[in-house]
This record gives C-alpha cells, structure tokens and sequence, in this order.
C-alpha cells in the first residue's frame, strides 16, 4: 500500500479480524486543523513502511461506532494495533519521529 487508505466503519473491523500486517489507524475530522497539519507526515510514513504496516484514515464523524469502541476523545488520535489489539496510541499533533518510534516496536 503506497498510502493511506481512507476506511468505514465496516472494512476496519473486518481489516483488523484479517490483519496480516500490524495496523496504523489514524482518527482524524475534516474540520481539525492539526489533523490536516498531520497528514502529509502519515503519507510519507505509508510510503516509508510499506510492506510493514497498513495505514488507514478513519473520519471520525462517519464512524461514531469505532470513536465510541476505542475511546477517541480528541483529534488527531493514532492506534496501532496489532492483530486486534490497541497496543500504543499518540493524540494530538506529534512529531514523525515520535510515530516511528512505536511503529519500530511493533514490527
């Protein structure tokens, strides 16, 4: 995958049941600043570790399930899963130095 992949509701449950690589999962709102300031350092890090993780975009006002299921409070908010499981997650506007740091840990 050579980006990120904008995803429902539906295929993330059914990518995270099938997952064969760990799953980056970015929560993010059109109307957030910070998650459009985000974006460009998600599309380069889909392009860095392709082969390695998966990278999806989940609009958090087309998915209030998975917001309520995870307990996104804020936007920008990034989980890494792997298989099922929220191993490690960042909120806010971070740093892309701080985002390959779990990512290394999970691969």
């Amino acid at each position: 995958m050579a980006h990120s992949l904008e995803i429902s509701e539906q295929d993330f449950q059914k990518k995270l049941s099938q997952a064969q690589l760990p799953i980056m999962a970015d929560f993010y709102a059109n109307w957030c600043a910070p998650c459009q300031t985000l974006e460009p350092t998600l599309e380069d890090i889909a392009k860095k570790y392709e082969g390695k993780i998966d990278v999806v975009k989940i609009d958090i006002d087309k998915s209030p399930n998975l917001v309520t299921l995870f307990s996104i409070m804020s936007v920008p908010t990034i989980l890494f899963f792997k298989g099922t499981k929220v191993v490690d997650q960042s909120t806010g506007l971070v740093d892309k130095e701080e985002i390959e740091k779990k990512l290394e840990k999970l691969i």
